[in-house]
């Protein structure tokens, strides 16, 4: 398995396993988080990680048992002000997150014209390191139903779009609506 063959399972079991996260169109954004990173908590455990909550600044990060060695850091926000110059930051540039095998960022909400600042910082800092990065796009938070997901690794991003609503009692559940495309990337935002 490729390095972005992982990180695709790793968004599509995100998606296909939102609905089991019982979400109610009622729930606070804060409980949104909190099960959102309570899920990658698990699902590295499951995978015979270390998972560690809120561990040298990074929201969430996957451990080596046997060597020790960082191999995810996970940054999740939810405002969209604050993804360009704190979230992407913090998960770009610290030495911390420079030694993770892989890095990934959930975006609870970004507009659709912060979408191409957003690949614009990750092809102009990341550095050819694999990223995941998910992020829920619409005009506010309330309406941020449209599911984009980018795999950058190496000189290719794949990109692949979904949705997220509501089923018939008001939980929330997501799914893709394309297949993975890919992009090259060539020092500059991918397309």
């Amino acid at each position: 398995m490729t390095t972005a063959d992982f990180l695709k399972r790793l968004c599509e079991g995100y998606v296909r396993s939102y609905r089991t996260l019982n979400l109610r169109t009622e729930a606070k954004w804060t409980d949104l988080t909190q099960r959102e990173l309570h899920f990658v908590v698990q699902l590295g455990e499951m995978l015979g990680f270390a998972a560690r909550l809120e561990a040298q600044r990074m929201d969430r990060s996957w451990h080596d048992l046997d060597s020790q060695e960082l191999v995810l850091h996970l940054e999740r926000e939810t405002e969209a002000g604050r993804v360009l110059n704190e979230t992407l930051s913090k998960l770009l540039r610290p030495e911390g997150s420079r030694q993770a095998r892989y890095l990934a960022a959930v975006l609870g909400w970004v507009r659709e014209e912060d979408v191409p600042a957003i690949k614009q910082k990750i092809a102009e800092e990341l550095e050819a390191r694999p990223l995941l990065l998910i992020a829920w796009v619409g005009p506010t938070k309330e309406e941020a139903k449209r599911l984009d997901a980018f795999v950058f690794s190496g000189s290719e991003v794949h990109t692949r779009r979904g949705e997220g609503e509501t089923d018939g009692v008001g939980y929330w559940y997501a799914w893709f609506s394309e297949e993975w495309k890919l992009e090259e990337v060539s020092g500059a935002a991918p397309a």
